[in-house]
């Protein structure tokens, strides 16, 4: 790793996410590793809210569009004037925002980093701002390099670096509270729950979960079991009526809307589920893993870099209702297996992804040129 370099974290999403936490949390630990960091962020944005409540120089700038000129001058400025060496992006919008407003700067480097499978767009300035203007890609797996390149073969693919999620397992284990949301929802200590968690719409599967649920409690197997979905998204309303259509609007399935209690939640989960039809390398499998929890979910992009089928979860195919019922099925009237691919995935989450070796590799991208 390369001495104290001036780090800048640009994001221009108010809302709260996956790419978001990921962000956060590397500018911490590279703030903690010494370096100057800073955080670019919309007014009122979450991030940017966190960010300046964790102790980390704020810069609040409303980030429209490349076509808008002050954003640019006052991006640039701000990047000059904190005499930042290295910029780590997100979304496309601060890819193409920062190569134009850094345009120039000498010695500066821009490096995005990518957890989601949307690729790299082949439009002119998409060329520019990648080709040109990026130093390294951060992606989270190496399904998702392949992925997010396939439409642009103009990228050189050796500016990519693959650096997966990392947990802190001890101190994510810390934060649960066993025996609180199943207060809060009635549940019964021994009454089974299948947990979803991720955002409501097509990608994570939930509709699939619904079919799911309702073969099983059609098969009257586990009758008793609860599933409960956290997250918010555009499908909700429409997720809700087919849970009403198929029977489960009697308890068996909940909406819990956004939970800013993972961790309790999965304390007090049986069994976490999630049916992807597209991935970059989840984190809430990983987190569920780092508490001992069993995982069904699916072999798409980057899934399978993070959970062995048959060693520390189950793998089924997409959309397949039918098999995801029978997986859900037979590990819930199996306690053993339950706890042993818990275990295992443990192990691996402690092991192949402990947090400070992923946070060392980030800083290798940032700073190490």
């Amino acid at each position: 790793m390369a001495g104290p370099v001036s780090i800048a974290f640009v994001s221009s999403l108010p809302r709260w996410g996956g790419g978001e936490k990921w962000m956060l949390h590397a500018a911490r630990a590279m703030a903690d590793r010494g370096h100057r960091v800073s955080l670019i962020g919309q007014p009122g944005g979450e991030i940017t809210r966190r960010a300046a409540a964790s102790g980390l120089r704020v810069h609040e700038l409303k980030m429209g569009g490349i076509a808008v000129p002050w954003t640019l001058v006052a991006l640039r400025t701000i990047l000059a004037r904190e005499r930042v060496a290295v910029a780590c992006v997100n979304q496309d919008r601060e890819v193409h925002l920062t190569a134009l407003a850094s345009a120039g700067l000498p010695g500066f480097r821009l490096v995005p980093r990518r957890g989601s499978p949307d690729p790299i767009k082949g439009k002119p300035f998409y060329r520019y701002s990648y080709a040109r203007r990026v130093d390294r890609l951060i992606v989270n797996c190496a399904a998702l390099g392949e992925k997010v390149c396939a439409r642009a073969p103009w990228f050189d693919r050796a500016k990519l670096r693959v650096v997966p999620n990392g947990i802190d397992a001890d101190a994510f284990a810390a934060t649960a509270r066993p025996g609180r949301v199943r207060a809060e929802l009635g549940l019964a200590p021994g009454r089974p729950v299948v947990s979803l968690v991720g955002e409501v719409g097509r990608r994570k599967g939930q509709a699939v979960l619904l079919e799911a649920a309702a073969k099983l409690r059609a098969d009257g197997a586990t009758r008793d079991a609860v599933f409960l979905l956290a997250g918010e998204g555009s499908a909700r309303t429409e997720l809700e009526a087919r849970a009403q259509a198929l029977g489960l609007a009697d308890g068996t399935v909940r909406f819990l809307g956004f939970r800013a209690d993972v961790p309790d939640l999965l304390a007090d989960t049986d069994l976490l589920v999630l049916p992807s039809f597209e991935e970059g390398f989840p984190n809430t499998l990983l987190e569920g893993m780092a508490l001992g929890l069993p995982v069904v979910s699916t072999p798409v992009d980057g899934i399978p870099e993070l959970v062995v089928d048959g060693v520390t979860g189950v793998l089924t195919p997409p959309g397949d209702a039918a098999a995801l019922a029978a997986a859900i099925g037979a590990l819930l009237g199996d306690a053993g297996r339950r706890r042993a691919l818990g275990e295992a995935g443990r192990t691996r989450a402690r092991t192949e992804f402990a947090d400070a070796r992923m946070m060392d590799a980030v800083d290798d991208c940032l700073t190490a040129w």
